[in-house]
């Protein structure tokens, strides 16, 4: 998926494509939310998927929901965990090598 849109620091946007032969368009929406109290934030995520082809169409409703919803409460709990934990986060390497050269 790729950010197509920022708005600093309550929203992220992100498309992209998947599924055979990445003919479905996937859409993602983070958006942030402060808590009541300092130091808190609320994160709701928005996913979906557009299917053009008649076939995934068709298969989408069956299979998608319940996976996808499955996989998303997993990434937010280890979010929720990475955050939480203060634990220094280790830089992430594309390719066994640093990109950006810091």
């Amino acid at each position: 998926s790729v950010i197509v849109e920022v708005d600093v620091p309550h929203l992220v946007r992100e498309e992209g494509r998947g599924g055979r032969g990445n003919r479905v368009r996937t859409y993602t929406v983070w958006e942030l939310v402060e808590g009541p109290a300092p130091g808190i934030c609320e994160v709701t995520v928005s996913f979906w998927t557009e299917s053009d082809h008649p076939l995934d169409r068709v298969k989408d409703p069956l299979r998608s929901s319940r996976w996808f919803g499955r996989q998303w409460r997993r990434a937010l709990a280890r979010l929720r965990e990475t955050v939480e934990s203060e634990a220094p986060i280790e830089r992430i390497v594309v390719a066994g090598a640093d990109r950006l050269g810091a």
